[in-house]
């Protein structure tokens, strides 16, 4: 009767490492619907973020994002350089090329004014406050942190660099960093700051899950 036990015990103990080995990197890898179910346990909370399957989750999004992130870098970084070159030399009408429509329609709706009046405003308000100034905006590329929301959303940090250039000199010197994300097939560009943060969780709640929006 010992023995039966033994073997029974031995029998359960086997098949938990076997279960155990289902959400491992290599099985993420191979079965897309295993990644996007685990992906889905772990957005919605039904298994721990820190758990073993959600480090292993995390792991192989983040060799995707890389992927994603190369196949599409050199024409996101062209169009952001060609945004910082607008903003210095005053065309604030495009501060809006790479800003996410979500994030400006909540924003005017909470305001209870039209996108239409937000934009304006932040247009006139950006122009009549560098008038005679250059603000000057520089993200490096090179140090780009790229991942991966456990909704599958892929996001890169950039850290920006910005200083204001009047008459020569410069004032104003600050470092600080910016979200550029997917969203439905394209991509946007926000400036991370106190108050870009709560706007952004709410619009899009998977990117609760960045540190560098706590």
């Amino acid at each position: 009767m010992k023995k039966i036990k033994c073997i029974l015990i031995l029998i359960i103990f086997i098949g938990l490492l076997s279960c155990s080995d289902d959400n491992s990197i290599d099985s993420l890898k191979q079965n897309e619907n295993l990644l996007k179910e685990t992906m889905k346990k772990c957005s919605t909370g039904e298994i721990k973020s820190n758990s073993t399957e959600c480090v292993n989750v995390k792991k192989v999004q983040s060799d995707l994002a890389k992927e994603i992130w190369d196949k599409n870098k050199t024409e996101i970084e062209a169009k952001v350089k060609e945004n910082e070159k607008y903003i210095e030399n005053g065309e604030h009408q495009h501060m809006f090329d790479l800003f996410p429509e979500k994030v400006a329609a909540y924003v005017a709706k909470t305001n209870e004014i039209t996108e239409e009046e937000f934009r304006e405003g932040v247009i006139s308000f950006s122009t009549e406050n560098y008038k005679g100034a250059k603000l000057i905006m520089v993200r490096d590329f090179s140090k780009a942190r790229v991942n991966q929301t456990f909704a599958g959303r892929t996001y890169v940090i950039v850290p920006l660099s910005s200083h204001l250039e009047t008459d020569g000199k410069k004032t104003g010197a600050s470092k600080m960093e910016t979200l550029i994300f997917e969203d439905e097939g394209k991509w946007y560009m926000v400036n991370i700051d106190k108050t870009s943060i709560p706007v952004l969780k709410e619009v899009y709640p998977d990117l609760k899950e960045l540190k560098e929006l706590k």
